[in-house]
């Protein structure tokens, strides 16, 4: 008995540990952390097996592998808690169907080693079987509604046989009709899996919706901002010739320290008026509409242009690249006393390189994702996802990162160089 209980738990938890690195994603933890706590789960297990009783094994079971994913994993609460009521749903199916089906076999019912070899052997095909239809729960597309109903079935047969200790299943004289019972179970949970696989599908066809939408309004607004930005240049234009006669009066009647004043202040309006040129069109334009921004805030522009070739990508995609980082750039310097945004694109034989850099206090970063610091936070942060979304459809690639040494945000796209796509 004592060999069966070793080799059970220490099977259990090679079963888990595949599970939750299959489903979760996890995090990076030196090898004492594992193997400290990996210990102390496998001899509590142990432990709990010596009291012989169904209620405390799955207490336990359910404590100790919530640990482990707490502390190895980076996913959603929800979705941690959601993979585990699967996990101990399967893990009581397996041994309930084993159960039964060495009944029926009076020889081989007498191997407790044997027994428990198969009764891990069908939890590894149930959790195979999740892992290769892993995206039917993608943790992207997943809500807190969505777990809870797909979390019912499962948790109401743990609470049912916990309730119960367990003695409706293994008391009962019909071994095949137990079986029966719970490969209907089993089917009604696959059956589950499915209605919530199309609603996890519906969920993504509407957060890519959402997007089209989100990047339309961006479009609109920016379009709106550039004629706005276009016509008051040309209105400024229009009055330069009244303004020069003003300033030659001043001049002929020799009031020169308020033509003086006056030349710096049609100097300062002029420059926030003016272009600021890149080198590149496209860049040039996402600039002009936010000019005002740059230069209330004192904001010094840096560039290092060499030409690109992004013909292949759609222009609202562009834009909502470049839109969305010179605007989360301008904002992140709002904070700063030095307050700059360098741009520089570069290629070579392989890739296409866009790289911005800017001055950045601070940026929290949770999971890989930066979030916004922004007062109406509900309003924001989708810039960085955009930026995302537009480069991986043109099979580009997205990089943020925050370096905290020299306080400066940098953004990084890369394409592939002379990509064909058809996506434009």
């Amino acid at each position: 008995m004592m060999t069966t209980i070793l080799f059970s738990n220490v099977l259990e938890l090679l079963i888990f540990t595949f599970f939750y690195k299959s489903l979760l994603s996890p995090n990076n933890n030196n090898k004492h952390e594992y193997t400290i706590i990996y210990t102390l789960c496998f001899l509590t297990k142990c432990l709990s097996n010596f009291f012989n009783n169904i209620q405390i094994n799955i207490a336990i079971s359910f404590f100790t592998y919530l640990i482990l994913i707490l502390k190895f994993s980076n996913s959603k609460l929800i979705y941690k808690l959601l993979s585990l009521s699967i996990y101990e749903g399967l893990s009581i199916f397996s041994e309930s169907i084993t159960y039964h089906l060495f009944q029926l076999f009076p020889l081989a019912n007498e191997n407790e080693l044997l027994q428990m070899f198969f009764s891990k052997f069908v939890l590894f095909l149930f959790i195979f079987l999740i892992k290769k239809y892993k995206y039917i729960i993608d943790e992207d597309y997943i809500d807190l509604k969505d777990s809870l109903l797909l979390s019912f079935q499962p948790l109401s047969i743990i609470i049912f046989i916990y309730v119960s200790n367990g003695e409706i299943i293994i008391n009962s004289k019909n071994s095949t009709l137990i079986i029966f019972s719970l490969v209907l179970l089993i089917i009604s949970n696959l059956i589950s899996f499915y209605i919530f696989g199309e609603t996890i599908k519906k969920n993504k066809i509407k957060k890519e919706l959402n997007f089209e939408k989100m990047r339309i309004k961006e479009n609109e607004q920016y379009y709106t901002s550039l004629k706005k930005s276009i016509y008051d240049f040309k209105a400024y234009r229009h009055d330069l010739k009244h303004h020069f006669s003003t300033l030659k009066s001043m001049l002929y009647l020799k009031k020169y320290s308020e033509a003086y004043k006056f030349v710096d202040s049609l100097y300062n309006k002029t420059c926030e008026l003016s272009d600021i040129r890149s080198g590149d069109e496209f860049i040039d334009l996402v600039l002009t509409s936010r000019l005002h921004k740059i230069y209330f805030f004192n904001i010094k522009m840096y560039f290092e242009i060499r030409p690109l070739d992004l013909s292949f990508i759609n222009a609202m995609d562009l834009n909502t690249i470049y839109a969305n980082i010179i605007d989360n750039a301008i904002n992140s310097c709002e904070e700063c006393k030095d307050r700059y945004i360098k741009i520089q694109t570069k290629t070579n034989n392989q890739y296409q390189i866009i790289k911005i850099t800017n001055s950045c206090v601070y940026a929290t970063e949770i999971n890989g994702s930066f979030i916004s610091t922004k007062k109406d936070n509900d309003n924001h942060g989708f810039g960085l996802t955009n930026i995302q979304k537009a480069a991986k459809k043109y099979n580009g690639f997205a990089q943020f990162k925050f370096d905290t040494n020299s306080q400066e945000f940098i953004t990084t796209i890369i394409f592939k160089n002379n990509t064909k796509n058809n996506n434009t």
